[in-house]
């Protein structure tokens, strides 16, 4: 861990039910290296989840995502998603499945897919800890492995913060591995389907 670089990342939504079973989320993502101390990368966009039955939920966005990239020069950049989410609960505890396929659309740099498979688990209780594992691959093969755990905390109103810590294993042509201190804060009027790293 002492040779993975730390950063940090955030992220923000809000949410608009669009019906009993589909909801439209507006979110945000920033992220912070060299020890907080540059802004790197960025996205905003809008995100529609539609449940297909209590324990099935498809989901697909849009993110405008500027980057700054090795040489230090921001670029515009775009990012279509979609995937699907599966979740059941075991007593207190929740275990959740997702399934995504990315699209990378920078300006000056060839496009790239990506595909993400993660397993999640959380907690019952007040501060509901988690614990997750992701997988992230290309045509080429793995890139990396993303582990992470941390608390959810339910804040007054239908706002909702989780913090959690984050370790990234890369294979050499994705980069070095780094870690990150995560945060997510969720303004939720109709929340069933909360994502702290999308």
């Amino acid at each position: 861990l002492a040779a993975a670089e730390l950063e940090s990342w955030h992220a923000f939504d809000t949410s608009l039910p669009l019906g009993p079973r589909t909801e439209l989320v507006l979110r945000s993502v920033v992220r912070t290296r060299d020890s907080f101390g540059q802004l790197y990368h960025a996205r905003a966009g809008p995100l529609l989840d539609h449940d297909l039955s209590e324990w099935v939920t498809l989901l697909g966005g849009y993110y405008c995502q500027p980057q700054r990239s090795g040489r230090g020069e921001w670029r515009n950049g775009h990012r279509p998603f979609g995937g699907v989410v599966m979740q059941r609960e075991f007593g207190k505890a929740e275990v959740q499945s997702r399934t995504l396929a990315e699209r990378f659309l920078f300006a000056g740099a060839p496009d790239a897919s990506r595909l993400r498979q993660r397993l999640r688990v959380r907690a019952g209780g007040a501060s509901r800890p988690f614990a997750s594992a992701e997988l992230l691959a290309d045509r080429r093969g793995a890139l990396a492995g993303r582990f992470s755990s941390g608390v959810r905390w339910k804040l007054p109103g239908a706002l909702t913060l989780e913090t959690a810590y984050l370790y990234e294993a890369r294979v050499a042509r994705a980069g070095a591995p780094r870690q990150a201190l995560v945060t997510a804060l969720h303004f939720r009027t109709a929340a069933k389907y909360e994502d702290p790293d999308l």
